[in-house]
């Protein structure tokens, strides 16, 4: 191989290289910005879950309410006396009027956040 041959040889590797380490450098780029997207999606993510939690904890309040309130009625058909309030039932209904859209709303989100998910680890399941 004579020197001008060499010589272009090296001028088009140097050319590759540069562009390659370009690529490089761009690339850690996007990877840094995915990271800092993952880390808000996980937020995300963390932050549905906790209401999710605290919408679970005010079912079970509720229940427990409704179950307090069914036991006083009962209580009151057998002549008992009780300290059961008369509104008691139209406070319960609209407690499980806003508990039912709060569901709603929470389900709505979670698909929503989920379809994005799954979108994500398709792409990541065919390799790409």
């Amino acid at each position: 191989m004579n020197h001008e041959t060499s010589h272009a040889q090296h001028g088009q590797q140097h050319s590759d290289h540069d562009a390659w380490q370009a690529d490089c450098r761009h690339w850690h780029l996007e990877h840094r910005k995915a990271r800092a997207t993952l880390g808000l999606v996980q937020a995300h993510l963390d932050q549905h879950d906790a209401q999710v939690a605290e919408h679970e904890f005010l079912i079970g309040g509720h229940e427990h309410a409704n179950q307090v309130q069914e036991a006083l009625m009962a209580a009151a058909e057998r002549g008992a006396a009780t300290d059961a309030s008369p509104d008691g039932d139209a406070f319960l209904a609209k407690v499980h009027g806003q508990q039912a859209e709060r569901h709603l709303a929470l389900r709505k989100q979670h698909l929503a956040l989920m379809s994005h998910i799954r979108a994500i680890e398709k792409l990541m399941a065919e390799g790409t």
